[in-house]
């Protein structure tokens, strides 16, 4: 069983390509959004169910709502990885009726607007602890999370956190979005094009001025991560997943003892 990502993104020749077609053929995979298992199945003309979804999750119970925290008066922005737009959001920065919180360890261009602070932080280095980090999502009117055109899914962890923690999110909407099912614009999402800094500086102000509104996108985004995205059913899943495989390559029912003496 292989949890794969992005083995669609680059050119492969006849060769490569037939060889990834009979391994999948033969192997059992996961991949984490609805539009990369259409681009598999198409790019390799596979018509088995030896590749499916399995949404990425996140722990409900840990990112979780506090009533006793108090919203401030500040947007956040979080993360490294490459696809993040940050220039969209500096660009966009003077129009946003709010202070913005940007906690990145990307180097921004310099100077910044007045009312952008930015953070240095990544957890993977424990610059900044998962404690605090709830804390910034759960103090912050609006989450947004710019993202730059991509096939691949991204910002999708820093957008679930969020979520769970009962915070409306201001999400690009990109070819690689995750599920177009579980997240729904006006519903426990607010979508934005790439590349829009007008559609993003609305959808921010939008919010802002509208609290009933920020309660209401929060609360929907809770209950969604709560219901389809919480770890518990990742790891169900991919569980599911190995006894199947087992089952198929032994002939036999498989169960947990099974998949721990594989």
């Amino acid at each position: 069983v292989g949890i794969l990502l992005g083995l669609t993104d680059y050119y492969h020749n006849v060769v490569r390509r037939a060889l990834n077609r009979y391994f999948l053929t033969k192997t059992w995979s996961l991949v984490f959004s609805e539009n990369e298992l259409r681009k598999m199945r198409s790019y390799y003309r596979l018509n088995s169910d030896n590749v499916v979804v399995n949404q990425f999750g996140v722990d409900t119970r840990f990112w979780s709502v506090d009533p006793a925290t108090s919203e401030r008066d500040y947007v956040l922005a979080v993360g490294n990885d490459s696809r993040r737009d940050y220039d969209l959001i500096v660009d966009a920065a003077n129009r946003i009726k709010s202070r913005v919180m940007i906690v990145t360890n990307r180097k921004l261009r310099s100077p910044l607007p007045s009312n952008v602070v930015l953070r240095r932080g990544s957890w993977h280095e424990e610059d900044i602890e998962e404690i605090e980090l709830r804390k910034l999502y759960r103090q912050a009117k609006v989450v947004v999370v710019p993202l730059v055109e991509s096939g691949q899914p991204s910002g999708q962890s820093v957008t679930l956190q969020a979520m769970a923690c009962g915070r409306p999110v201001v999400l690009t909407r990109t070819r690689g979005l995750w599920s177009e099912t579980m997240m729904q614009g006006g519903e426990n999402v607010v979508f934005v094009q790439p590349g829009d800094r007008d559609s993003v500086v609305r959808a921010i102000n939008g919010l802002l001025q509208d609290p009933d509104r920020r309660s209401r996108i929060g609360h929907a985004a809770r209950e969604t991560v709560i219901r389809e995205a919480d770890i518990d059913h990742f790891a169900d899943r991919l569980e599911q997943l190995c006894i199947k495989a087992i089952k198929g390559s032994s002939g036999k029912k498989g169960n947990i003892s099974d998949i721990e003496d594989a």
